[in-house]
């Protein structure tokens, strides 16, 4: 994705290198001209280039162009639509305006074999476009597209005697959740971690007893990832009503909200 994304000629100063393709040659000076991977501006600079091209192609691609501005987190696209005839509109016009912009989607999946095999069909379709995996990985969480549910799996390392505050630290972070599903459950490591800061501890000291217990028990209840599902689809449709509703608390210990949406189905009430 960065690769497609050309840095404006005033700004490549900033990127400026010394290189060498051989010790014995004189050190040479490049310029990257295009978007670069580390650097901090990088993921604001390629989703702000996917928004100007929406509304660049808007009138062209007014479909596409919306789900443009509202259903891409980075390179990922997640979005969805009633019918099948809708998803392959979705399909063809997200694949012109991207191709306009120098872009290729690829690795497309839904949850509907009849929509997976006429997309498979098309010309500018091969066998790597379609993933016809049962999982998916979908900002970073894993989608089992067969019945529809997100699920998590934490993998950490096997559990050693010796438990460092560098240690736990490298273990929650690997507790992703962008869209705060399993909040309640982080939310608890990172009350342990503050526990960690208030005992003092250097960075590769084993953890007091108490603590290393209170750890060691919750990194085990993590297990039970394994059997939670959350539906993808929440029951309800374009012609649909609805509703957020907010609730928020704190304690001295950590501030949560929760938000809950309320489907008011039109049709059903007729």
């Amino acid at each position: 994705m960065y690769r497609m994304v050309k840095v404006a000629d005033n700004d490549t100063d900033f990127q400026r290198i010394v290189w060498r393709f051989d010790p014995s040659t004189p050190i040479q000076c490049y310029k990257l001209l295009r978007l670069t991977f580390g650097t901090a501006c990088a993921p604001y600079l390629a989703v702000k280039v996917l928004h100007r091209l929406a509304e660049l192609e808007e009138k062209k691609y007014p479909l596409a162009a919306k789900i443009t501005k509202q259903c891409y987190y980075m390179d990922d696209l997640l979005a969805g639509c009633d019918t099948v005839d809708e998803a392959i509109k979705i399909y063809e016009e997200m694949n012109e305006l991207m191709r306009s912009g120098g872009f290729e989607l690829q690795k497309w999946s839904s949850n509907n074999y009849e929509f997976l095999e006429q997309i498979g069909k098309t010309e500018s379709s091969d066998s790597s476009t379609v993933k016809l995996n049962d999982i998916i990985k979908v900002l970073g969480l894993r989608w089992n597209r067969k019945n529809d549910n997100f699920e998590y799996v934490v993998n950490l390392p096997e559990s050693k005697n010796i438990v460092t505050k560098r240690q736990v630290l490298s273990e929650v972070a690997r507790l992703y959740d962008p869209l705060g599903w399993i909040a309640p459950v982080v939310v608890k490591a990172k009350i342990f971690i503050q526990k960690l800061w208030k005992s003092d501890l250097g960075w590769d000291e084993n953890l007091m007893d108490k603590l290393l217990s209170e750890w060691l028990k919750y990194r085990q209840e993590l297990i039970d990832f394994e059997n939670l599902k959350i539906p993808r689809w929440i029951n309800f449709t374009q012609k649909c009503k609805r509703e957020l509703h907010v609730f928020s608390d704190s304690s001295k210990s950590a501030f949560a909200a929760a938000v809950y949406i309320r489907v008011i189905d039109s049709c059903r009430l007729e």
